[in-house]
């Protein structure tokens, strides 16, 4: 659900990410929410590049960084275990 002035929500991307794992309940789904957070965060970083907006695309290019960390990270975990 879009937040009130037009931006996504977050929010549920930061659960899909931070509470899988560590309570257990089905954590593949943290690396596979990484990557969906990674498509979205690259799709918002091109655009504002497209707008010339470079100073706003410093935080979604940011999060794309953590996001592919994440999912590779965790990934990796998951497939070793």
């Amino acid at each position: 659900m879009p937040a009130p002035c037009g931006r996504p929500d977050r929010t549920r991307d930061r659960i899909g990410l931070l509470l899988p794992v560590p309570l257990g309940i089905l954590p593949v789904f943290t690396p596979l929410a990484a990557v969906g957070l990674l498509i979205t965060m690259i799709t918002a970083t091109r655009v504002h590049r497209r707008r010339g907006e470079f100073r706003e695309a410093l935080l979604p290019s940011t999060l794309a960084v953590i996001s592919a960390v994440v999912a590779v990270g965790w990934g990796l975990r998951l497939a070793l275990c």
